[in-house]
């Protein structure tokens, strides 16, 4: 009886399937139109929500490129030690001012619950890295120990920070209607994707820069900012200054938000079941926000790792330099 069905309606010169094609894709674009005629109007604001979507992912590489090349330059420009710290200090400096920037295109292009966690850890983890390489690559180990605690006591800060101005933010409120409350509700998933990413990043990159400067520099194919001159027992130093007080830091401040109010987000973001439809037929719609976030972290990591590798590779003139020099 189907085959039948189909055959009829393949006689009619494929007029039925293109009739069916162009009911989908108005479902799709949600067009308002008279039969499968679109309106340029709404398709529009589909054009453009998506170019928005978009955006942050290339102004996040752009960047990171940028922060990864500028960083390096400015490090190796002068050798005493004091420099380097205050380039070190300066590339926190603007991780922290970009972060920022960055929450406020997010606000406002307001792309998928799930695209924004990975656009918070794109950047995150791209501009934790550097950091964490300038601040390894520092020669004094005392120096690099104390810019270390710093720099993790900062990031804590401006986290705290940004989560109290979360709450002055609601406190201005005089009157509560439906709209002020989804965007306020919005604003604290916002936050809590935001410090979640701190937390994960600051391990990974920590580890990652780590692993960058024990095992690729000291191949001589990659040139990284410390020239292979810093021991391996100095970077497992500076991994535990950075790592042990970052935990208790960590739990600190997420137990402070959780009894600050924003308990029933961080069960929500971090629940593999929010966001998903449990009754679609497509495979993608009935995981959750959680699930496609942590597949595009992990492909992102890969991302970046290629990016800082490639950057920092050395080319075959320069290798083969460095081993007549060493030969002679």
């Amino acid at each position: 009886m189907m085959y039948y069905y189909v055959e009829a309606r393949e006689s009619d010169g494929g007029r039925y399937l293109e009739y069916v094609a162009a009911k989908r894709a108005k479902k799709i674009l949600k067009g308002v139109g008279k039969g499968s005629v679109i309106e340029r109007k709404t398709l529009g604001k589909k054009l453009k929500l998506s170019v928005l979507s978009g955006l942050p992912l290339f102004l996040i590489l752009g960047m990171l490129v940028g922060y990864i090349l500028m960083g390096l330059y400015l490090y190796d420009a002068f050798p005493s030690s004091e420099w380097k710290v205050f380039v070190a200090l300066f590339a926190l400096g603007v991780k922290v001012v970009g972060n920022k920037g960055l929450l406020l295109v997010v606000e406002k292009a307001k792309p998928r619950p799930w695209l924004v966690d990975a656009f918070l850890f794109f950047y995150e983890f791209g501009t934790s890295l550097m950091c964490r390489i300038l601040q390894m690559s520092i020669p004094d180990e005392r120096t690099a120990q104390l810019v270390s605690l710093a720099s993790c006591v900062v990031e804590i800060a401006v986290r705290i920070l940004f989560y109290v101005l979360f709450l002055r933010k609601g406190l201005k409120v005089d009157a509560w209607d439906d709209k002020k409350q989804r965007e306020y509700a919005a604003a604290g998933v916002l936050r809590v994707k935001d410090s979640s990413n701190d937390m994960i990043v600051e391990y990974l990159s920590t580890i990652v820069a780590a692993l960058f400067l024990l095992e690729l520099e000291p191949t001589g194919m990659f040139k990284f900012t410390s020239n292979g001159n810093i021991s391996s027992s100095v970077i497992f130093s500076l991994v535990a200054y950075q790592l042990l007080p970052e935990i208790f830091l960590d739990i600190y401040v997420t137990f402070m938000e959780i009894f600050g109010g924003l308990s029933a987000l961080h069960n929500t973001c971090w629940s593999f079941k929010s966001g998903s439809k449990p009754s679609s037929h497509h495979f993608w719609d009935r995981q959750g926000d959680l699930l496609k976030a942590v597949i595009l972290k992990l492909c992102t990591t890969i991302c970046i790792v290629c990016v800082v590798l490639i950057v920092v590779m050395k080319d075959e003139e320069a290798v083969e330099e460095e081993e007549v020099g060493e030969v002679g």
